[in-house]
């Protein structure tokens, strides 16, 4: 699927694969080649095309969000409506990015960042267990005392404006305690997936100051005498819908589906889905 062009660090694909390829497959499998494969080659390559042979993580990414917006996804489409068809018209809920979306940086990577991706579609995703423990975090952090749900007591928590009891806590998400009573929880949350997706990376970075005290605080002084170390990585950018779903196993409850909906929109707006939202990613917000 990839191959090198002689002068450039362009990836050369058939006129029929040019709108066919998979971004998962791109990011994970063809990073490392493009760096390693023939170090001896390539790596000169690097330095002579960049000035810098560490510039070619970014130079990568640069040339990884180009390409991507010319990705097809007609997959990713066919899934969201059958998804859709699964969790009936009010099971779902469109929200849009109001910050960059990160999912999956723990991943290894030869991009040192990880990045989620689903292997059918090539598309970034959040993973319904995630979606799932996001919410369940976001009541627990309401509590007032921030106790888990297996230390609640029977007294009501409000989140914004809305009341919710333990037990309803429990027949959407199950029982999370081992001393407690076995129960599974009367939702399954699906995967969120992100519609229409074209266009939607972004290219970030951070700058560490202090990598070598981090590494070695006992050699190393916490002082500004050390080199900045910027780290490129890749994100979803503001303005990206993604498709929040998920369906009741057993006869749907229509008073608990109106207080999930609200939930999820509470919780994209003010908590956030994803990595890194306590310094501002993941942050969503309904479709107007």
């Amino acid at each position: 699927m990839a191959l090198y062009k002689s002068n450039h660090f362009n990836i050369n694909l058939t006129a029929e694969r040019k709108s066919n390829f998979n971004l998962g497959l791109l990011f994970y499998k063809y990073a490392s080649f493009y760096y390693d494969f023939k170090p001896n080659i390539y790596k000169d390559y690097i330095l002579q095309l960049t000035g810098n042979a560490k510039e070619w993580k970014k130079t990568f990414l640069q040339r990884f969000v180009n390409l991507s917006s010319h990705a097809s996804f007609t997959k990713l489409n066919k899934r969201i409506q059958v998804l859709k068809g699964f969790a009936g018209a009010a099971g779902f809920v469109n929200m849009q990015t109001q910050s960059r979306f990160l999912c999956g940086v723990g991943y290894q990577s030869g991009l040192e960042w990880g990045f989620n991706f689903d292997w059918t579609t090539g598309v970034p995703y959040l993973p319904g267990s995630s979606f799932k423990g996001a919410l369940l975090s976001f009541l627990e952090f309401c509590q007032s005392k921030g106790k888990p749900l297996e230390k609640w007591g029977e007294e009501e928590i409000e989140v914004f404006g809305v009341k919710w009891k333990k037990q309803q806590v429990k027949d959407i998400f199950g029982s999370q305690g081992e001393k407690e009573e076995k129960q599974a929880g009367n939702v399954i949350f699906f995967d969120v997936y992100p519609e229409n997706f074209k266009d939607g990376f972004e290219i970030d970075v951070i700058t560490p100051h202090y990598k070598e005290y981090y590494s070695s605080p006992e050699k190393y002084p916490p002082a500004d005498i050390y080199n900045p170390t910027p780290l490129h990585f890749l994100t979803v950018k503001p303005g990206v819908s993604f498709v929040f779903m998920f369906k009741f196993r057993k006869e749907e409850d229509k008073y608990l589906r109106t207080k999930l909906i609200n939930l999820i929109k509470e919780c994209g707006k003010n908590y956030g889905f994803g990595a890194k939202t306590a310094t501002g990613y993941g942050y969503f917000e309904e479709e107007p």
